[in-house]
Order: structure tokens, then sequence, then C-alpha cells
């Protein structure tokens, strides 16, 4: 969604979060748009691997890629 509620909602989204988890990116989407938001605030941005093109802009612009649960946590610790 890219209405003007929908983009203030995701910034809002990026800002309270501690973590972001990408699973589904599209562009223009919300999922791209909170991910970057998170990104420019210097929040940790996580994305599931294997997503395509849309999940490469994230990697390129700082995202990592979402590892096993076993790791999530000590991922987002180390950002």
């Amino acid at each position: 969604w890219t209405t003007p509620s929908a983009v203030s909602r995701n910034a809002t989204i990026a800002a309270l979060a501690r973590l972001v988890v990408v699973i589904e990116p599209h562009s223009p989407g919300g999922s791209m748009k909170t991910g970057r938001d998170a990104l420019a605030q210097g929040k940790p941005v996580l994305v599931y691997p294997g997503v395509g093109r849309r999940g490469n802009e994230l990697y390129r612009e700082g995202a990592k890629p979402l590892l096993g649960p076993e790791r999530r946590y000590a991922q987002a610790r180390m950002d």
C-alpha cells in the first residue's frame, strides 16, 4: 500500500520497532517502505532469504538475511 496513511503508518511501525523482518517485499509496497524507513533510522532489518530482486535491494541497502530461529535473537543483539 502506498496511500499517504499507509506510508505514515509504515514509518511509525519502523520507528517503534527494535527490529524489522521483511518476508515478501514488493515495490512499491508497504514492507519495502517499512524496511527502508527502519534502515534509515539505523534499525536492524532482516529479510527472508530467496525473496528475489526486492529482497536483494534491501540487502544492498544494509539489511541482513533472516537466519534460523536460534540465531535471530543473537543477530538482533549484535546490531
